[in-house]
């Protein structure tokens, strides 16, 4: 049940925009994590747990900048397959991993809310700095997460944290990955 999260910020241009290695699943809301899909060695004794024990699942997710152009991008939450692990197989932990990834979501579709808002009046921004802080966001979310959860060993706070994710991510239903973000010309 102990967890630990990880994220990544990736910066790729079209080419390499392809689930085809397998090695990446772009978040979508049909499929959920299974633990064939977390294909790192285990290496629990580097994630000590401030509460004591060692991590028995890593969740590696980012957000991945997917470059359509020159001044257009596309966000992308994003689970690393080859740089999550477990040691087991217990669903409550499988649940409360796939959380992280949806938090990972949540936090992506705010971010490109933000910056939706910002072009449309035509602010100037950096993608670099944006994600910067939305990373800030998720890495508090995440920590609150774990901690209010004790990384999915409480079932009462799993399930309000199941239930608060998804209420965000339905409200936020209109800034899906399929956005296409450009600066403002």
């Amino acid at each position: 049940m102990r967890s630990i999260i990880i994220f990544l910020f990736l910066f790729y241009d079209l080419s390499s925009y392809s689930q085809e290695n397998d090695t990446i699943i772009f978040w979508s809301e049909s499929e959920l994590l299974k633990w064939a899909d977390f294909n790192a060695e285990e290496d629990s004794l580097s994630f000590p747990l401030s509460h004591g024990g060692y991590a028995n699942a890593i969740t590696v997710v980012g957000i991945e900048v997917v470059e359509m152009n020159l001044d257009c991008y596309r966000l992308q939450g994003t689970f690393y397959k080859n740089a999550s692990w477990t040691t087991t197989n217990r669903n409550t932990v499988l649940v409360h991993e796939q959380g992280h990834f949806d938090l990972m979501e949540l936090v992506a579709r705010n971010l490109r809310k933000k910056l939706l808002k910002k072009k449309e009046q035509c602010q100037e921004f950096s993608f670099y700095d944006e994600i910067g802080i939305a990373y800030d966001m998720y890495d508090s979310l995440s920590t609150f997460y774990d901690k209010s959860t004790k990384h999915g060993i409480y079932d009462m706070p799993q399930n309000i944290w199941n239930e608060k994710i998804q209420s965000g991510l339905d409200s936020l239903k209109d800034y899906t990955g399929d956005i296409v973000i450009c600066y403002c010309e």
